[in-house]
């Protein structure tokens, strides 16, 4: 495993960072490489689109997905650190959040809420206020009565907006 921005094998990072891997066994393309190839592949590196790190004894702690980092004002933040708190709230079945453009540039968050009928967006706010600064707070709240799943359960963001 390398960080893509080293040139070290095992490099060891403190700090979250794209995670690439190389191995014996891993494909080195696709049959018909193309675009989708060159995303994925680098010199014989599959770049997987985790974030994580590696500790000093070698254990890798991913947190993300790349396609999941949402830029604010310069912060980067993951969208499962939002959603692990939502889905803290007790009235709270399912969460999930994107990034979408602001008018000025840059992204917001947008929740989409599974949640009890008890559940309004004035609480989702207090409870967020309580748990989040202010950059990781959600911009836009909409309620809905399911999230699109993948056929492997997950959620499908491409569908939300």
């Amino acid at each position: 495993m390398k960080n893509n921005t080293s040139s070290h094998l095992f490099a060891i990072h403190k700090d979250f960072r794209p995670r690439t891997f190389r191995s014996p066994a891993l494909a080195s393309g696709f049959l018909d490489g193309g675009e989708g190839e060159r995303q994925v592949f680098d010199g014989g590196w599959f770049l997987t689109g985790d974030i994580g790190r590696m500790d000093d004894g070698g254990r890798i702690t991913v947190i993300g997905r790349k396609a999941l980092v949402i830029l604010i004002a310069g912060h980067k933040v993951y969208a499962n650190e939002v959603e692990d708190v939502l889905a803290g709230h007790s009235d709270v079945r399912e969460a999930a959040v994107i990034g979408v453009p602001e008018p000025h540039g840059g992204q917001a968050i947008k929740a989409f809420l599974v949640g009890s009928e008890n559940l309004s967006e004035d609480e989702v706010r207090r409870f967020c206020r309580a748990r989040l600064p202010a950059h990781k707070r959600p911009r836009s709240i909409e309620f809905v009565a399911e999230l699109a799943k993948t056929a492997l359960g997950k959620i499908a963001r491409d569908q939300l907006a």
